[in-house]
């Protein structure tokens, strides 16, 4: 019998794929890959998980454990020597696997969507950030961090002329932390959505709703360095489609529903397609070198 949670997520997935296959249409004859078809990539890892999870479920799993077996029995990658000179007999492989499927599901699929989720806005990071150079040259630039370094050694000048050597020290040490060129994925990203005009989020709360939602997501990516659990040593909150997702310090994402945070992501497709109609014939082309974000 189909598991109606698991129902639920495959047509939130599929209704995010659907409208990546249906903008990535309009580039299959001029770039290979695009934000479009990249982010439709990272779909198919859960989709296919749950997919086959559901197929497996419902012939009953009988064939799990002969298969399991056949991959253990006589396994020519079982060249270690902790193996070769043990009586390991592989059933704590076959209890685990088979443990997978029964008793841990439900972790799996957190494990699979969460995964997806840290994927599905790197592929957005990506995007957005090679499309940043391209915008930013339309604009002139306030060289705000330039000045400031010029500010500062002004200062630094002043200083050692009048042999001020704890305003020398001071001075240094905020001109090597907090003045330098680079720009980071963050205010790239800002910097691109406060310049685009949008059409498909023209309406003020959806365009608010989709940058708190990349806000979020900026902290939701960083779990990827630690497990997936956030270390930051603070707690984050977003509600999704009605549903709250917690991020709370020392704890992996809680999800309310997973099906509606996956929708939350249609977000991150409205937020690009408005950029891509926005760079029209200057779309980046995926062999383009980009800076390093």
């Amino acid at each position: 019998m189909l598991d109606a949670n698991n129902f639920d997520r495959l047509q939130a997935l599929i209704s995010l794929k659907s409208r990546c296959l249906y903008w990535a249409e309009f580039c299959k004859y001029t770039s290979k890959s695009t934000f479009f078809s990249d982010f439709n990539d990272e779909i198919n890892m859960p989709l296919i998980y749950i997919l086959n999870d559901e197929f497996t479920n419902i012939s009953g799993r009988d064939e799990i454990g002969l298969l399991i077996r056949k991959c253990t029995d006589n396994n020519k990658y079982f060249d270690y020597l902790e193996i070769n000179n043990s009586n390991y007999d592989h059933e704590l492989v076959h209890k685990d696997l088979q443990d997978i499927y029964v008793w841990q599901t439900d972790n799996q699929n957190h494990m699979a969507i969460t995964r997806f989720i840290v994927s599905a806005f790197s592929v957005f990071e990506f995007w957005v950030c090679k499309s940043y150079d391209i915008i930013k040259s339309s604009y002139k630039s306030k060289n705000s961090k330039m000045k400031k370094l010029e500010s500062q050694l002004e200062k630094y000048i002043e200083s050692y002329n009048a042999n001020d050597s704890e305003a020398l020290e001071k001075i240094k040490n905020e001109i090597f932390t907090k003045t330098n060129s680079y720009v980071s994925s963050r205010e790239k990203i800002d910097f691109v959505l406060s310049k685009i005009e949008f059409v498909n989020l023209k309406d003020e709360k959806k365009r608010d709703k989709a940058k708190e939602l990349v806000a979020f997501l900026f902290n939701f990516r960083n779990t990827i360095h630690n497990v997936m659990v956030n270390k930051s040593g603070k707690d984050f909150q977003i509600e999704a489609n009605g549903a709250t997702v917690e991020l709370l310090n020392g704890r992996s994402p809680n999800y309310e529903n997973y099906a509606k945070f996956i929708h939350s992501m249609h977000f991150l497709v409205d937020l690009y397609s408005d950029l891509f109609m926005h760079l029209s014939e200057n779309i980046p082309n995926f062999h383009e070198f980009t800076n390093e974000f």
